[in-house]
């Protein structure tokens, strides 16, 4: 992908969706370096993050399944957003599936990013399958 936007309402009825949505990819790279990317998404304390990074729920596969493999994440200006990442398995286990099944997080890399107006974490990690490499490069 590159030269991306991604946004939602601001609206605190959007309380629970992702700008972004992006389930089980393997390598990719999303901008390149030097890009300027946005994600955009309510301000609110408990506000949806600007990219979520999740798998497949058991009604779509039957596992193996993967969060991410690895991605570089370069140039976004995150606004809003209670965390500006989210990586989880929730709907596989959630729906059923066995936590053995998920494959793990191998490299995430975030390169030249800024982050304005966040209401919680710059990263949030949730279930089982969320062990892996993180690099944060953000602009000085």
């Amino acid at each position: 992908m590159d030269n991306v936007s991604f946004s939602n309402s601001n609206s605190a009825s959007n309380i629970n969706t992702p700008a972004a949505l992006i389930k089980g990819i393997t390598e990719s790279s999303i901008g390149y370096p030097g890009n300027r990317n946005a994600c955009a998404t309510s301000q609110n304390l408990l506000g949806p993050p600007c990219i979520r990074f999740t798998t497949s729920s058991t009604a779509v596969s039957a596992g193996p399944v993967s969060i991410v493999g690895s991605v570089q994440i370069n140039g976004f200006a995150m606004q809003g957003g209670s965390p500006s990442y989210q990586f989880d398995d929730l709907p596989w286990i959630n729906s059923g599936g066995n936590q053995n099944s998920v494959t793990g997080i191998a490299t995430v890399r975030f390169i030249d990013g800024l982050r304005e107006i966040g209401k919680g974490p710059f990263l949030r990690l949730a279930g089982t399958g969320t062990t892996g490499s993180f690099l944060v490069q953000v602009l000085g």
